[in-house]
């Protein structure tokens, strides 16, 4: 009785055991499943979490975006909307030193000489030792009337809050030239190229003051000593020919004139502009005549001793021929 009973009892068993472990491993994904969410859930928390901005930082922001605004705006010419938004960011930050700049730049180009000396000395509030704003303010000052007062004023300000007078001492000199005050142009450029005698618009500026003096083998010193300093200048070349020409040194002046010419060939046009900017008080000469000999000849009068060549003749094409290869009618 046993022996049958117990082939059943193992099916059963088996059966049994068969289900209470697929249901476990049903309870167990479930579980898993149960969990998955709120795994995902915690990570999209993390990556969702965001630090809210200081005001500092919202204010940093919105002033890049004006000045890149006005950057382009000033790019396009559009110089009204440049200074509106180059005026945004000096709101967003005061301290804003080269917004304060192209402010004034931007009203010097609308023709508003107070507005932009105004915007620059709240640059020079802003930097003081920053020499750029000082230098901007002179020009504004002489183009706003020749006031060579206030320009110098300005200057002597700047090497006082520490700005090098080497970066000062050269304008202010070029100032004193401009309104033919020459004993005090000398005096600055003497100082300046004592802290600087490198500087070649420094020299190239001496050697002008030597000219507007008379003293033109003085000043074909200055210019030569100007051209080693920086060989790449046309203008101290072109200057030396002027004061070759003063001298009655037609030899010298045309080597001079034709060391300008090989560095800028537009120079003949461009000579007269040059005369009435570095020249006000002096006549600097007529050099047209020393221009055309060094004008260079059409090319075909270059060598008259080449002939021209006669033009190639065209050889005229083959007859047709026959079929028994003779040319037709011959």
């Amino acid at each position: 009785m046993f022996r049958k009973i117990l082939p059943v009892f193992l099916v059963l068993s088996v059966v049994f055991g068969w289900r209470a472990a697929r249901g476990a491993r049903a309870d167990q994904a479930q579980k898993v499943q149960a969990r998955k969410p709120q795994a995902a859930k915690s990570g999209n928390t993390k990556k969702t979490k965001k630090t809210k901005k200081t005001p500092e930082e919202i204010r940093s922001d919105k002033a890049r975006l004006y000045y890149g605004e006005a950057l382009w705006a000033e790019m396009q010419g559009n110089y009204q909307k440049a200074i509106k938004d180059f005026t945004m960011v000096t709101v967003l930050e005061p301290r804003s030193y080269k917004s304060w700049l192209h402010i004034a730049r931007d009203y010097r180009k609308t023709s508003r000489a107070m507005d932009a000396i105004s915007a620059l000395n709240n640059a020079i509030n802003v930097e003081p030792k920053a020499p750029q704003a000082y230098l901007s303010l002179m020009e504004s000052y002489w183009e706003l009337g020749g006031l060579v007062k206030n320009a110098v004023h300005t200057g002597e300000r700047a090497m006082k809050n520490g700005v090098s007078p080497a970066i000062i001492l050269p304008d202010m000199g070029w100032y004193y030239y401009l309104a033919n005050d020459k004993a005090n142009a000398s005096d600055c450029y003497k100082k300046a190229y004592k802290t600087d005698p490198k500087n070649s618009v420094l020299v190239n500026n001496m050697g002008l003051l030597l000219f507007s003096e008379g003293r033109y083998g003085d000043a074909i010193s200055r210019f030569g000593e100007a051209l080693k300093l920086n060989p790449g200048s046309v203008l101290a070349p072109y200057f030396e020919a002027l004061s070759y020409n003063k001298l009655g040194k037609e030899k010298e002046a045309l080597e001079a004139l034709r060391k300008a010419l090989k560095k800028d060939w537009r120079l003949p046009e461009e000579s007269a502009g040059f005369n009435n900017k570095f020249f006000p008080w002096a006549n600097p000469g007529d050099l047209s005549k020393l221009f055309a000999k060094l004008k260079p000849a059409p090319p075909a009068l270059k060598n008259s001793s080449v002939k021209a060549r006669a033009p190639k003749k065209i050889p005229s094409a083959a007859p047709p021929k026959n079929g028994r290869g003779a040319a037709k009618g011959k």
